[in-house]
């Protein structure tokens, strides 16, 4: 399994994403529990979310090569996000580059926020809204 180094324009857009799906109410807080304060400060802990991510896959980049590269904060900014599918590959490409590190509890979250978005896509496409099947 190869590891590569994500760049940080691609944490960024992750994180402006999951502030868009934020802001049009889908309950991604649930993801963290509804954390104390979410209403005010759930952007802190996406912040915080994205930037374990980053931290872990530097972390599984230098272990896997023998690398030294530095943990760098992210700069968040406003600026381009992922629509719904290309945010489910980002995040997939995330997880499989983060090669089961774990910083703060981030790889958990991971996969309970991929599993989230692709359910809130799917439920909103018209072949699932006019399914029979229950």
């Amino acid at each position: 399994m190869s590891t590569m180094l994500i760049e940080d324009d691609k944490f960024v857009r992750v994180y402006n994403s999951l502030c868009l799906m934020a802001s049009e109410g889908c309950g991604l807080a649930s993801i963290w529990e509804y954390p104390e304060g979410w209403m005010e400060s759930l952007d802190t802990h996406l912040k915080s979310f994205v930037q374990a991510l980053r931290t872990a896959n530097i972390k599984a980049y230098n272990e896997r090569y023998g690398e030294n590269e530095p943990a760098r904060i992210l700069s968040f900014k406003e600026g381009l996000s992922y629509g719904p599918i290309d945010l489910i590959k980002a995040l997939r490409s995330i997880g499989y580059n983060i090669d089961d590190q774990d910083v703060n509890g981030c790889a958990a979250i991971l996969e309970k926020l991929i599993n989230y978005v692709m359910w809130q896509y799917i439920s909103e496409l018209p072949e699932y809204q006019q399914s029979e099947a229950w």
